[in-house]
């Protein structure tokens, strides 16, 4: 996977946690391994502290 293919995938992955609100890194994981290996790949080897501290970031905008 390229550079430039690995942020849109990064990308498509935060409008996804945006638009479904999710709130747990194991569920987004989950859908991932389901939906497309590109999405599993950016989880298990990249951003991996990007992706938690978004999804905590819903977390917490979601318990408020």
């Amino acid at each position: 996977m390229t550079t430039t293919n690995r942020i849109q995938v990064l990308k498509d992955i935060t409008l996804f946690v945006k638009k479904t609100h999710v709130t747990s890194f194991a569920d987004l994981t989950y859908y991932a391994i389901e939906y497309s290996d590109d999405w599993f790949d950016v989880l298990a080897n990249h951003n991996t502290l990007f992706l938690n501290k978004l999804i905590d970031s819903e977390w917490q905008k979601k318990s408020k």
